[in-house]
């Protein structure tokens, strides 16, 4: 009895030492315990398009990229398949966990017709790479009228040209017609800045119509500014000359953000357009932002524009201050997390307080 007894108590003994271990045991396979990684999540992963040539010359959708891990992940964003297109200067993209960045997909056919394409999204940390390739599809159909009309202009910074510029020409939308703003045409600034337009079609003759010029490398430096959009408003399609000349740079920017904030529905793009069934209000803005260039109110803004696109770009100072002051005046939050501004453009709109929107990413198909 003794001995059984003695035996008993060993055996109890040993199943309360092995207890006792098991909580240090779950705590050293806890995810806590784990080295940080980065995560990538990618919404949508399928693009569809429908265009009418007759009406536009391309359609936009934006892709939603997300760190959702609990370290920085770096993301490269690799090349489209014509007709569809980059309409952003989103290259390679380094995102802080819980914070986003978005690409611009252009569809932008020369025919009527069915098109496929892929664009794929990679990420070199996290859980291994990620690799994900997103399924393009367009249709097109109509026919796009000719035209004559071409607008040519240059892409400066400080009084220097911009080579390697994404320059694109929308028409803002009008809520009265139901309409979203459209992508007419996308280009790129030569060695010497300059961009051209050719065969514009407005999708109204009243349409209002803005460029943007999102990166590039400026004169003298050796890195691009990614983080660098500039903007110019050019008024009323129907008056566009074909001789006509446009400067973007950072005082058009300060000055088309002061007249326009009011008028933007997404600043992550920007998209401009009325939210009034009324348009003069929109023209009248627009009529102010070309204008108003020397605008005292907006000459502190064009400064901070024109630090940013010095060399350095947006590991500058300037361009972390401009980014870091912006984000606080947003203080909007995404189902991902805190929305920052992804360049100065997004900056100087927040800046002005202009809402920021939930881009269409973000929703389901």
């Amino acid at each position: 009895m003794n001995t059984l007894k003695t035996l008993l108590v060993v055996k109890t003994i040993a199943v309360a030492l092995i207890a006792c271990t098991l909580p240090a045991m779950a705590q050293e396979s806890s995810p806590e315990s784990r080295a940080p990684v980065g995560v990538l999540r990618v919404k949508p992963k399928k693009l569809k398009f429908k265009l009418n040539l007759s009406k536009a010359s391309a359609k936009t959708r934006e892709v939603l990229v997300t760190n959702v891990g609990n370290a920085d992940l770096t993301v490269t964003f690799g090349d489209e398949t014509a007709p569809f297109k980059i309409a952003c200067s989103c290259t390679k993209e380094t995102i802080a966990p819980k914070k986003s960045v978005a690409a611009l997909i252009a569809f932008e056919p020369t025919a009527a017709g069915k098109y496929r394409g892929t664009f794929a999204i990679n990420s070199d940390a996290g859980k291994g790479r990620a690799n994900i390739t997103l399924v393009l599809r367009g249709t097109a159909k109509g026919t796009a009228p000719s035209s004559s009309l071409a607008v040519n202009g240059v892409v400066t910074g400080n009084g220097a040209p911009i080579s390697n510029s994404t320059v694109n020409l929308y028409a803002a939308g009008d809520n009265g017609s139901e309409s979203e703003a459209a992508l007419l045409l996308s280009a790129s600034s030569d060695s010497n800045g300059r961009f051209v337009f050719d065969q514009i079609h407005c999708p109204s003759p009243a349409a209002q119509v803005y460029i943007t010029a999102a990166g590039g490398l400026s004169e003298g430096c050796v890195v691009s500014n990614d983080k660098l959009t500039l903007m110019a408003a050019l008024g009323k399609c129907s008056d566009l000359q074909s001789d006509a000349h446009v400067a973007v740079n950072e005082l058009s920017t300060a000055a088309s953000v002061n007249a326009l904030a009011p008028y933007v529905q997404n600043n992550r793009l920007p998209t401009v357009g009325s939210r009034l069934t009324n348009a003069n209000q929109l023209a009248n803005a627009f009529a102010e932002a070309q204008h108003n260039e020397v605008s005292p109110s907006s000459a502190s803004l064009s400064d901070a524009l024109a630090a940013c696109a010095r060399c350095g770009g947006s590991r500058s100072a300037a361009c972390e201050s401009l980014m870091a002051i912006s984000g606080d005046s947003v203080g909007h939050e995404t189902a991902a997390g805190a929305f920052i501004p992804f360049d100065t453009l997004q900056a100087a709109f927040s800046l002005e307080g202009s809402p920021p929107v939930g881009p269409a990413a973000a929703q389901a198909e």
